[in-house]
């Protein structure tokens, strides 16, 4: 898939050095989960999304119609029909922008509609249509970008041991852990509240907010022909969300691990004896659409937090 989601600029606080609402002594904080069981924490990062496709060889018909070849799929790279994107050719000065209006089931035909020339600068210079033939057969690299806004997003999120396998479902009540959002780009610049993604909420100790920043300036496309050179053609094809998720560590135990407790050891998810935080982002063109998905996941980052029995 084509699509890419950076996390970063990633801050973990704690009411105890930062206060109840976390305002305080800004700058003391920690680029990874730190901290006590049983502590209120506030996390926030940055998360920029964006899908670029490489094209291989592809045939144009009509000005409207892109057949890829054998064994590729815009559905693989995360195009959806209703979607918007861009066509940037290594060789050519204009670039194309456009609606999509459908996509063959299995991905390999995409037909456009309002198609849009766009010079090497990133500013439109009218209508158009995509140039016919057959392109990048012999070698060269022409790139499709995704710039279809994303309002909704669902993010699934849970604490588990360092040296465990990612996962999302609660310990305590067996539901997958997650907030939803909805119209984030139509609500900026004020954060949207996530709903909690469940009817049973025994795992929700806080709460999530997602705000649209804004789109960015990508690095262009590296043309070797054309009057653009190398680098040419920026688009704001990259969009920036930031994410503040306010959370308590539960020190919680599972039946049978009583015993254990009262000798000093450590409840079964505990065994590394730290936990991790990790999330996966499903940025959506609306809330209601999961056929527009586009996934990425946080759970690299190990943690350090502290068991201690009494």
């Amino acid at each position: 898939m084509a699509t890419k989601i950076i996390v970063s600029n990633t801050e973990y606080f704690s009411q105890l050095k930062n206060g109840d609402t976390f305002s305080l002594n800004t700058s003391d904080f920690s680029d990874h989960l730190l901290g006590n069981l049983m502590a209120k924490m506030q996390f926030k990062t940055t998360v920029q999304l964006s899908n670029r496709f490489n094209m291989g060889a592809f045939e144009i018909s009509g000005g409207d119609t892109i057949t890829l070849s054998t064994g590729n799929s815009f559905l693989d790279e995360d195009f959806y029909t209703g979607g918007i994107a861009n066509l940037t050719f290594e060789n050519n000065p204009i670039s194309f922008s456009f609606d999509i209006t459908s996509i063959s089931s299995d991905g390999s035909i995409m037909v456009v509609s309002n198609v849009i020339g766009v010079d090497n600068s990133g500013s439109p210079v009218g209508p158009a249509s995509l140039p016919d033939g057959t392109h990048g057969d012999g070698g060269e690299i022409h790139v499709m970008r995704d710039l279809s806004p994303s309002e909704g997003l669902i993010c699934k999120f849970n604490f588990i041991a360092n040296d465990a396998t990612t996962s999302y479902i609660s310990a305590i009540d067996q539901i997958e852990q997650g907030y939803k959002f909805a119209g984030i780009r139509t609500a900026s610049p004020t954060p949207v509240t996530g709903e909690w993604n469940d009817e049973i909420k025994g795992s929700n100790t806080g709460g999530m907010t997602a705000e649209f920043i804004g789109d960015v300036l990508d690095n262009g496309v590296n043309k070797n022909g054309g009057s653009g050179g190398a680098n040419s053609c920026p688009l704001p094809s990259i969009q920036e969300f930031e994410i503040v998720q306010e959370f308590i560590l539960n020190a919680y135990y599972l039946q049978g691990e009583l015993d254990n407790l009262k000798d000093s050891i450590a409840p079964e998810r505990l065994k590394s004896k730290s936990l991790k935080h990790v999330i996966e982002f499903e940025f959506r063109k609306n809330l209601s659409n999961p056929n527009t998905s586009k996934f990425g996941v946080y759970d690299s980052v190990l943690g350090n937090t502290n068991y201690t029995p009494n």
